[in-house]
């Protein structure tokens, strides 16, 4: 767990943070002590599910270290000094992500862990490169409770956003523009003009999603936004004050951008898998995880990480 003097920060994968969060009172008791396991129950009943809806080959992306939006703003993504109850939260789910991984690394399940990079910034390489060289065997599905991955979506991939009460929404290219106002490549643009709550990003003083939205659809990215400003003449029928909040906060502009775009050529680790049906079991048998141990259910963990499907 990381905390810093002044701040704190969420630095855990969303899909762990919820299955943790919603199955938080899921536990096993063993003889040191009481072992929390709904992170556990809930991440691989999550991965199940999704690929049974979609089939495919499954791939996980973790957190990485030294986030390098981190050393570009110090505010990013900064959250008060938690609670101890939520202190206590976030130790759990550093325990069982790595329960998680130990389990997926035995079910032959690809994982990547972001180097210098977030969960996000794998995932968009991921999803790059497999259009670049497989676009024409199928989808690349993208699961994710992170708006900033819509920026991903083309024509081969689409993201899977899971909403409450089990449902979930599917963006492809239209989708995101329905939803967001602009396309996928314009989506760091609307973020970094309208900022961005989740991440603690301030965007330009006093623009919304609105404005936001009114700003790229006329002017393009950030770059020909900032360009836009330097002339007047260009700003017909646009309110004057943002020409100006444009021209004084260029250089926050340029930075917000950075923060908000997928990094698709970041860097990542590869965790060594190392398949063994008679270890998953095992694992599953330690946390009391029964409803994944029957045939059907325990068949589905050793194949989604493979093609042979």
């Amino acid at each position: 767990m990381e905390t810093q003097t002044k701040a704190f920060d969420h630095r855990w994968p969303k899909l762990a943070w919820r299955t943790t969060d919603a199955f938080r009172d899921l536990h096993v008791k063993k003889k040191n002590g009481v072992v929390a396991t709904g992170g556990v129950y809930g991440f691989l009943s999550t991965l199940i599910k999704t690929w049974d809806r979609y089939g495919g080959k499954v791939v996980v992306a973790w957190e990485g270290k030294n986030n390098f939006r981190y050393k570009l703003f110090p505010g990013y993504k900064a959250r008060g000094e938690p609670s101890e109850e939520m202190a206590n939260l976030l130790q759990v789910i550093d325990d069982q992500q790595a329960r998680v991984q130990a389990i997926l690394r035995r079910a032959g399940v690809e994982q990547y862990k972001g180097d210098g990079c977030e969960a996000d910034d794998v995932m968009g390489r991921l999803a790059y490169l497999w259009t670049q060289t497989r676009a024409s065997t199928g989808q690349a599905i993208i699961y994710t409770g992170d708006s900033d991955l819509r920026q991903c979506v083309t024509a081969y991939t689409w993201v899977v956003s899971p909403q409450r009460k089990a449902s979930e929404v599917v963006y492809g290219v239209e989708d995101v523009h329905k939803k967001d106002g602009v396309y996928p490549p314009n989506v760091p643009d609307l973020k970094a003009l309208a900022g961005d709550t989740s991440d603690k990003i301030p965007g330009l003083p006093g623009v919304g999603p609105v404005t936001a939205i009114k700003l790229v659809t006329t002017f393009g990215t950030v770059e020909e936004i900032i360009a836009a400003a330097k002339k007047k003449s260009t700003w017909k029928g646009q309110n004057e004050r943002f020409r100006t909040l444009v021209k004084e906060n260029k250089k926050a502009l340029r930075l917000y951008k950075k923060l908000t775009t997928i990094k698709v050529k970041s860097r990542y680790t590869e965790i060594e898998t190392k398949p063994s049906r008679r270890k998953v079991r095992q694992h599953l048998m330690y946390y009391n995880i029964h409803s994944l141990i029957i045939p059907t259910e325990l068949q589905k963990i050793m194949t989604m990480g493979t093609d042979d499907q």
